[in-house]
């Protein structure tokens, strides 16, 4: 079977080096990013937010369980216990914080939960598995959505939640910033759920809505972006998609040639322009700099872990209505 995902592609689209260093080498940095650690909390809480309205709990119960997978999950990520974190924690953290975390839940149920409510929900941490292609049997897209919900007969909805700190103060409250909205749209994580969607529901009308949520000490911000491609640019999606895979692939096949003895690997290419993402550092440039051959190296070197990306292992199983 030939797997491929938002993942593996986009990191082939940001840099081939990257890409083996993660997807061949299976090496990963030691330990999670604050956001990161944020932003899976906030997902995991929502699944027991929507799960808890839809059970039709009590405000204060949705609150309290959600609050308390969002800390499991925060926990889960290697971050402090949020009943030791002291006043210099919290300022190193923040905005991303427990408290912050605690007001966006209160804030998020008051916005949301008759919304929330109206829909019927078809699947929560729904994984797929579509093909490609009808000529290729082994050539499979895979991915997991946040949720999948049908607001009427005639319809079915992707729902992916995000969480931004990208804000601007309008009236004295924090906003989130319209630059931010534009990027889903293309988006290539957005259009292939739009894909996947249309194949697995092909009578029904097709659309994603980003449920985007401000992290902020100042304030909360809530955000629905809804996203709807015509036909033709799924289309375009599934020619770069294959482009991609083709190009990956590809560079497989130099990699066969390569040895460690080489003078440098002549497969998987750096991309300089990608050293630097949004001021953040890539996790693999001191990797990049220390040798021009990485085959060289027999294990992860210090600061790496080993820990293979498995798109269907990834997907997981979906989260059970109760």
């Amino acid at each position: 079977m030939r797997l491929y995902d938002n993942t593996r592609i986009s990191d082939a689209r940001r840099c081939f080096r990257y890409f083996f260093f993660r997807h061949r080498r299976h090496w990963k940095p030691v330990g999670v990013s604050k956001p990161l650690a944020f932003g899976g909390a906030w997902h995991d809480s929502m699944d027991t937010l929507w799960t808890a309205i839809h059970a039709d709990m009590s405000y204060d119960m949705v609150i309290e369980a959600a609050l308390e997978t969002w800390r499991t999950s925060w926990m889960s990520y290697g971050m402090p216990d949020p009943n030791e974190m002291d006043t210099d924690m919290l300022k190193e953290f923040a905005p991303r914080t427990p408290m912050v975390a605690h007001e966006m839940l209160i804030a998020y149920y008051d916005k949301r939960h008759r919304q929330i409510r109206e829909m019927e929900i078809l699947g929560i941490e729904r994984p797929f598995a579509v093909p490609l292609t009808p000529d290729d049997p082994t050539l499979f897209y895979t991915g997991r959505i946040d949720k999948i919900v049908s607001p009427d007969s005639r319809s079915v909805r992707g729902i992916e939640h995000k969480t931004t700190t990208a804000s601007k103060l309008q009236d004295g409250y924090p906003k989130i910033r319209p630059m931010y909205t534009e990027t889903f749209s293309p988006n290539s994580q957005v259009d292939g759920y739009l894909y996947a969607l249309h194949l697995l529901y092909p009578e029904k009308h097709i659309d994603v809505w980003v449920d985007s949520s401000l992290v902020s000490t100042r304030g909360e911000d809530f955000k629905i972006i809804p996203v709807d491609r015509d036909l033709s640019h799924l289309d375009q999606w599934l020619w770069t998609t294959h482009h991609w895979i083709e190009q990956i692939e590809k560079e497989d096949k130099q990699l066969a040639e390569c040895a460690p003895s080489d003078r440098y690997m002549a497969a998987f290419p750096q991309n300089t322009n990608s050293c630097f993402d949004f001021n953040t550092q890539c996790p693999f440039l001191g990797l990049c700099k220390s040798r021009a051959n990485p085959l060289t190296w027999d294990e992860a070197p210090q600061g790496f872990v080993e820990e293979p990306w498995d798109p269907i292992a990834h997907i997981g199983s979906p989260v059970e209505l109760t």
